[in-house]
């Protein structure tokens, strides 16, 4: 009977061993470890100086505008930011096109580093006019753009409708056919602006 009783209390014991070591097995809900999810749709950081994609048509079309402002053109000027991977696609198509209608063309880069004024009259009064492509690095730039105009007399074209407002003469309007021209600008070089552009002048408020 006393072995029994002993035999009984083992098993009692070994039973309540191994039911504590499945137990510890069993993770908890605080211990089981739930994978992570990367979220996609966070909201995208802001971008400075997104560039900005322009047809070859667009391109085209400011030429063209060009050689109606600008009669007897026989030299442009293209100046643009050496660091705009847009630019410069803007810079060879127009390149290629005043080319085509056998206008000689000046290329510059520089105009836009360190001495913005000083370089950009150093390459303005060798040329006829200037063409500049839309870019929004050259932003800030744009009074220096419109002083130099006005100061050699050199008509400055430009890439988009800010730039115009900026200092620019004249640039077609990427939304639509039409075109803007700086009515201030335009007064100031004593350009008489084709009948075809009449409609587009803008004057600041």
């Amino acid at each position: 009977m006393k072995f029994a009783k002993i035999l009984f209390i083992f098993l009692f014991v070994f039973s309540c061993v191994v039911a504590c070591e499945k137990t510890e097995s069993v993770p908890t809900a605080l211990e089981t470890e739930v994978p992570t999810q990367e979220t996609t749709n966070q909201t995208p950081t802001s971008v400075i100086n997104t560039p900005v994609t322009v047809e070859a048509s667009q391109i085209t079309r400011q030429i063209d505008m060009i050689v109606d402002f600008v009669p007897g053109l026989k030299k442009l000027g293209i100046s643009h930011a050496s660091g705009s991977a847009d630019a410069l696609s803007q810079v060879e198509t127009a390149i290629a096109y005043a080319q085509s209608l056998g206008l000689e063309v000046v290329s510059n880069s520089n105009a836009f580093a360190g001495e913005t004024m000083q370089n950009l009259l150093n390459f303005a009064s060798v040329v006829d006019a200037v063409w500049i492509p839309s870019d929004n690095s050259i932003a800030d730039d744009m009074p220096i753009v419109g002083q130099v105009s006005i100061d050699l007399g050199v008509p400055i074209f430009v890439g988009d409708d800010s730039m115009v407002k900026g200092g620019g003469l004249a640039a077609t309007s990427a939304a639509s056919n039409e075109y803007i021209v700086n009515g201030f600008i335009a007064e100031s070089l004593g350009i008489e602006i084709p009948a075809k552009y009449v409609d587009y002048i803008w004057f600041a408020d």
